[in-house]
């Protein structure tokens, strides 16, 4: 009882076709529907859409984030089971916009492949090394390593927001996340 066959992005190699059968599609929808609040399922496209995404206020709905285009696996079954649980589809202006985006609508899902991850995890290293590097410089060799923590801390905190304030969960699409990358997730969501 094949439903559909669906592509994946080929980030890491050749693009794969997935068989989703009819019971995999209602079994996602079921999932979607079993949430105590309605989902919004957010994609980002290549191109702007013709009106910016709607703000739903925090208490409204749970909100998923996905990336990528409509044309990816991942994301044509996320839309498809959200809207057949009664949610909302919308579109995020552009990838260049994508953290700004999330930010502004405050998802408590998302997924990403692991490049996304990959941004967030080096924005991090970049913040966490110049500011190591400025508090070794006005502490010397005879620092309190518990101080050095709470600048590893602060800077946790600085990059957390960047997927916005309601957050609960996320997954990852693709090939498997690099280990230091996947730490820092668990370690600042």
């Amino acid at each position: 009882d094949l439903h559909t066959i669906v592509f994946t992005s080929g980030s890491t190699g050749k693009p794969k076709g997935i068989p989703f059968t009819h019971g995999q599609s209602c079994h996602e929808a079921h999932v979607h529907a079993s949430r105590a609040d309605p989902i919004v399922d957010i994609s980002v496209s290549a191109c702007p859409p013709t009106q910016p995404p709607q703000t739903p206020s925090k208490h409204q709905q749970n909100i998923n984030n996905k990336t990528g285009s409509l044309a990816h696996a991942s994301d044509r079954e996320s839309v498809g089971a959200v809207m057949a649980a009664g949610g909302r589809a919308a579109m995020c202006s552009c990838v260049e916009n994508l953290f700004e985006d999330v930010r502004l609508v405050g998802p408590s899902y998302v997924s990403f492949t692991p490049r996304v991850y990959n941004v967030l995890y080096a924005e991090f290293a970049r913040l966490w090394e110049a500011r190591r590097r400025d508090f070794l410089r006005q502490n010397g060799p005879n620092y309190d390593p518990c101080e050095l923590d709470r600048v590893r801390s602060a800077c946790k905190a600085e990059i957390k927001p960047w997927l916005g304030a309601r957050l609960q969960g996320m997954s990852v699409g693709g090939a498997a996340l690099n280990p230091r990358v996947k730490e820092f997730l668990q370690e600042v969501w």
